[in-house]
C-alpha cells in the first residue's frame, strides 16, 4: 500500500521539465535537509526532527519524499510553502511532492499513510484539533459528550475517516468556532450529534476552505 512515489524521471508540474536521475537518495531530517544538492528524484527522509528548509537547487526542479519518521515541516509563505498556509504533521509513510519556485520550495502534494492511528480527545469542546498523519483515526479518552468544531492542516483532496469507539455522544459542529480554513461543513447546515458508537468520513476541499462530511455512520 501507500503512493506509488517513483514516478517520473521529469518534471511533471513545469513548463520545461528538467531532466533528473532514477534511483534513490537517503537524508536525515534536521533544521534544512538539502535534497536539492543530489540528482535523485526521489528521496528517502528518516528522523523526526523539525524541517524548516531544503535548501536551494535549480529553479523548476521537483523531489518526491517518503518519510520513514515523524517530522513537522514548518510552513513558510515565501520559502517552503505547505498546500494549507500551516506546518504540516508528517507521519511515518507520508509522501510529499514538492517544485523549487524562484523563492523556494512548493509542496504540491501530500499523500497520507493508510495506517490506523489514536486521536486523543476529552470530554467537551474541541477546536482546531491537530490531526497525526494516519489516514484512519480512532478517537480515545472522551468520558463524556464532546464536539469538534475543525481540524487542521487539511489539504485539498485529502480524506480522514473519524472513528468514535466510545459510548459518548459526539457532535460535529458546522462552520463555527475553530479558524475559518478548519472548519467542517456538515453538508445539514447545522451542527449534527452522533449517538454512542460512530464514524465520520471528512474531505478537505480547497475551494471551499473547509473539511466536508461526505459520510456518516451511527
Amino acid at each position: 500500500t501507500g503512493y506509488p512515489w517513483q514516478v517520473s524521471k521529469n518534471v511533471p508540474h513545469s513548463a520545461n521539465p528538467i531532466r533528473q536521475e532514477e534511483g534513490t537518495h537517503t537524508l536525515a531530517s534536521a533544521a534544512t535537509v538539502f535534497v536539492g544538492l543530489y540528482p535523485q528524484r526521489n528521496v528517502v527522509v528518516s528522523g523526526s526532527v523539525t524541517i524548516g528548509s531544503f535548501g536551494g537547487g535549480v529553479t523548476g526542479v521537483e523531489r518526491v519524499l517518503r518519510f520513514t519518521g515523524t517530522p513537522t515541516i514548518t510552513h513558510n509563505g515565501t520559502t517552503l510553502i505547505s498546500p494549507t498556509g500551516a506546518d504540516l504533521t508528517i507521519a511515518a509513510g507520508d509522501v510529499i511532492v514538492m517544485q523549487l519556485e524562484t523563492a523556494g520550495w512548493r509542496i504540491l502534494e501530500h499523500h497520507r499513510t493508510n495506517a490506523l492511528g489514536t486521536l486523543t480527545l476529552a470530554t467537551g469542546a474541541h477546536n482546531n484539533v491537530v490531526l497525526p498523519g494516519n489516514r484512519t483515526l480512532i478517537i480515545s479518552g472522551p468520558t463524556g459528550a464532546f464536539s469538534v468544531s475543525g481540524f487542521t492542516g487539511g489539504v485539498d483532496g485529502e480524506r480522514r475517516t473519524i472513528i468514535n469507539p466510545t459510548v459518548q455522544d459526539m457532535t460535529i459542529t458546522n462552520d463555527a468556532t475553530s479558524t475559518a480554513a478548519n472548519r467542517i461543513l456538515t453538508q445539514t447546515g447545522a451542527d449534527v450529534t452522533h449517538t454512542g458508537r460512530s464514524s465520520i468520513e471528512i474531505i478537505y476541499s480547497g475551494t471551499d476552505s473547509r473539511w466536508l462530511v461526505i459520510g456518516a455512520q451511527a
